[in-house]
């Protein structure tokens, strides 16, 4: 494969230290069996992989503070109330905003990435 330059990923830093925090090869069997473990431990995997093969290729990896990524629009910059709702409305440019989309593009952005490269699937 070739050498991909100038490359980086962004991650929540507090997500990858809670998930790192949970999955331990210590947790009884009951807990390490259950279905929301797996969801954890899985991406605790994925993110230590990335870690390690990313440099590989010539991305780098940064995690990033993920606090408030979800209520500031990444559009105006406005600080809106935090919400259970998948999508909401900005209230400083009106804007429909998915909070998943939302909070990608904060984290590109602090993780120095433009937030037209983020995409979402």
């Amino acid at each position: 494969m070739s050498n991909i330059n100038d490359q980086l990923v962004a991650v929540e830093g507090l997500f990858v230290k809670k998930t790192a925090m949970s999955v331990t090869n210590d947790d009884p069997d009951s807990l390490r069996n259950s279905t929301k473990y797996r969801q954890i431990a899985a991406v605790a995997t994925f993110v230590t992989k990335l870690k390690t093969v990313a440099p590989l290729y010539g991305i780098e990896v940064v995690e990033v503070p993920a606090q408030n990524t979800t209520t500031f629009c990444y559009l105006c910059g406005h600080s809106n109330p935090g919400s259970e709702k998948l999508e909401n409305v900005c209230g400083g440019c009106g804007k429909v905003i998915n909070q998943d989309v939302n909070a990608a593009a904060n984290l590109a952005t602090l993780g120095s990435l433009e937030p037209e490269a983020v995409t979402v699937a």
